[in-house]
């Protein structure tokens, strides 16, 4: 008896949540299209919070994207004092309709077999996978985290696509993975209710879901990206009328 309970004891140690993180903010380096992006990355708990850029978002202004990593949802909005009230709408997502989703802000359930690190003053060691892309060509994905799971670096077929410049491991606010008060809320399995005519905003969203996003599946996508994308595309235009 006394054995199982040790045993049981060491198994609940060492076996990684592979939802939670340490709470911690981070500075990153993203690299598509030949130009690279600066975003700001937050995460605590199952909770990963994505700031990007109006130039990498599409939109003349930033969006923030939150990830749950125990429920698998997402959402997606406008910040900024520029934003118009016509554009302050929260775009909630289901797990296949986030490309986002694909980034791997999550070690894999599989031992780090590549090289060990040291990047902003932390040390972490490659998860490489061989996958097959949205072409069907097989590609080497390298993510390097952390011995207590945060992503510092992904790379695909030896290209840095994200890279962390400078991280901060404190306590983060709650109240960061908070969706806003007074947005329109926008849910994405109830589609048909929403009116139409929002040219704009649909375009800033194809933006925010697809850029970042469409690069990373073109080069190592896990599943069937293309189909990913091309249901967000048509729910997005069917939600938005275009």
């Amino acid at each position: 008896m006394l054995l199982t309970t040790l045993t049981l004891s060491l198994l609940i140690q060492t076996t990684p949540d592979l939802t939670a993180i340490p709470d911690h903010r981070a500075t990153a380096q993203v690299s598509m299209q030949d130009a690279t992006h600066e975003i700001e990355v937050r995460a605590s708990g199952s909770w990963t919070r994505m700031t990007l850029p109006a130039g990498l978002s599409g939109a003349p202004y930033a969006h923030v994207m939150l990830l749950d990593y125990d429920t698998g949802d997402a959402a997606i909005f406008p910040v900024g004092r520029d934003v118009p009230d016509s554009s302050r709408t929260i775009l909630r997502l289901s797990p296949d309709r986030t490309p986002m989703a694909d980034i791997g802000f999550r070690a894999p359930d599989m031992p780090a077999r590549g090289q060990t690190l040291s990047i902003a003053g932390e040390t972490c060691t490659d998860h490489v996978q061989d996958t097959q892309n949205a072409y069907g060509e097989i590609v080497r994905a390298a993510a390097c985290f952390t011995p207590d799971g945060i992503l510092l670096r992904q790379a695909v077929d030896g290209e840095v696509l994200y890279q962390v410049t400078a991280i901060e491991r404190a306590p983060q606010s709650p109240a960061l993975f908070e969706t806003p008060q007074g947005y329109l809320d926008l849910d994405m399995g109830g589609m048909a209710a929403v009116p139409a005519g929002e040219d704009e905003e649909a375009g800033v969203l194809n933006g925010v879901l697809g850029r970042y996003g469409d690069q990373v599946r073109d080069q190592a996508d896990r599943r069937t990206g293309e189909e990913v994308e091309e249901r967000t595309r048509n729910a997005l235009n069917r939600l938005f009328g275009n």
